[in-house]
């Protein structure tokens, strides 16, 4: 996804009709996460309709010099 520099760590859990997603990202430098968080549901549960929530970390990464 645009703007996301990398996954940091993902997570999961739930049973067999309802999974919960834990994410930390890192975002690209001058990203504001704004709206990130739906977006990345709206996405994810269109291939996974099992995924029923979301969370999201988010950190800026520096830029390399």
């Amino acid at each position: 996804m645009p703007g996301v520099a990398r996954v940091v760590q993902a997570r999961g859990r739930g049973t067999s009709r309802s999974v919960h997603l834990e994410l930390s990202l890192g975002l690209a430098p001058g990203i504001e996460p704004g709206h990130l968080e739906a977006e990345l549901l709206g996405r994810i549960t269109q291939r996974h309709e099992d995924v029923r929530d979301l969370a999201i970390r988010i950190s800026t990464i520096d830029p390399i010099p």
